[in-house]
């Protein structure tokens, strides 16, 4: 069944309607590692490669998902303020293309990764860890070809085909570098530091939903109160969905010119043994993120360029023939 929300009331049914939803993720791996000791160095070399095979069967709001505006709209069997419900298995847009709403898909991807380290003892005293890690991730493709994307923000309809977005990490190189010093030889008193650079690996959760949320082979269906009055939907749906799935879309995408989010890492501490039994520490870490995913709306009004030469978005311009992009509504 639907779910309905209504302000004043607790929601009733599965309103969120994200279920039922299966994941199955299979992960094989192939490691190898390699240590090499010679006179003050201590090396190790190791490569990585694993194979991702996640399916999905992500379904969205079966039955729809009602929103009133009131009590009194609900139970007096008023027009909904808004319906969101998955699209019909099939149909023939005003356009003349045929849409599917398929929650199945089977995503691949690689993750290889190499590394070399030298742990360096140059003295009694001092030793230096210097390292860099390469890792790169396969762009995501589908087994059955089922992925779409929009190239730009301003395209009229997704893109079909395998590259959801331009792979960012080829040149993904982390160099690491760290040391340990005891300033008086007496193994009492350290001084350790060290600074590194990490890519956060473009996985599953960068593109969970633009995997299945992207026509033709996806329609999800995001009305108001108008289009739903028009078709007299509520509460016969069925019938209707399909002149309701014509309108502006709403999809999940993956920006096509994305970047490798990383994170900058910075440590460093004195330590210093008062008793065989007391150690007393001091440190710092820092950490700076760049490039980090987050999700944003699309969906926004035409921006209005002001005299001082920054751009205003006015809310009040909030209907589809406002929006920086027409063709969706969110």
């Amino acid at each position: 069944m639907g779910g309905i929300a209504t302000t004043g009331l607790t929601s009733l049914g599965g309103y969120s309607g994200n279920a039922p939803r299966n994941y199955i993720l299979n992960i094989y791996q192939v490691y190898d590692d390699f240590t090499w000791e010679r006179a003050s160095h201590s090396i190790k070399i190791g490569f990585a490669d694993e194979h991702f095979v996640f399916n999905r069967k992500g379904v969205s709001r079966l039955g729809g998902a009602w929103t009133f505006g009131n009590i009194n709209s609900f139970l007096t069997n008023g027009t909904p303020t808004r319906l969101r419900i998955m699209g019909p298995d099939e149909f023939t847009d005003a356009k003349g293309r045929t849409l599917r709403t398929d929650p199945y898909r089977t995503a691949i991807q690689n993750l290889v990764s190499a590394y070399f380290q030298d742990d360096w003892r140059l003295s009694p005293t001092l030793t230096l860890n210097l390292g860099v890690r390469w890792e790169i991730t396969t762009v995501v493709t589908e087994k059955y070809g089922r992925l779409a994307s929009l190239r730009t923000a301003a395209d009229p309809f997704p893109t079909v085909g395998q590259a959801l977005y331009s792979n960012p990490t080829l040149d993904n190189f982390m160099p690491r570098i760290g040391f340990a010093w005891d300033p008086t030889g007496k193994g009492k008193t350290s001084l350790r530091g060290g600074t590194g650079l990490f890519y956060e690996p473009l996985l599953a959760r960068t593109y969970l939903n633009s995997i299945d949320r992207q026509p033709p082979f996806w329609t999800d269906v995001d009305v108001r109160t108008a289009d739903i009055a028009r078709v007299n939907a509520f509460p016969n749906l069925t019938p209707v969905l399909s002149q309701l799935a014509q309108g502006p879309a709403a999809l999940h995408v993956t920006d096509y010119n994305l970047n490798s989010p990383y994170v900058f890492q910075w440590n460093l501490a004195v330590q210093h043994m008062l008793t065989p039994s007391s150690v007393v520490e001091i440190g710092y870490t820092g950490s700076r993120g760049n490039h980090l995913t987050s999700r944003q709306d699309l969906a926004v009004p035409v921006p209005v360029r002001q005299a001082d030469g920054r751009l205003f978005f006015d809310p009040r311009r909030n209907t589809v023939n406002d929006l920086l992009n027409p063709n969706y509504s969110r």
